[in-house]
């Protein structure tokens, strides 16, 4: 299944990522603690990312590219 949209929502220490496919379907639904968050991206092929306007958004931002 290749998930080609992330959906992040940032916290202080459980993040929630929600991926979906071309078609629509969900592919994974799950929380993260804030180590986490990196190493969960490093395993997905490129896709488009979308979270929430934050200030640690910039900081999540750069981790990314």
């Amino acid at each position: 299944m290749q998930v080609t949209g992330v959906c992040l929502d940032l916290a202080k220490k459980i993040s929630h990522v929600h991926g979906v496919t071309v078609t629509g379907e969900v592919a994974f639904h799950r929380p993260l603690r804030r180590a986490q968050v990196l190493a969960f991206f490093e395993r997905l092929s490129p896709c488009l990312i979308g979270s929430e306007a934050c200030a640690s958004n910039l900081h999540w931002g750069r981790e990314f590219s």
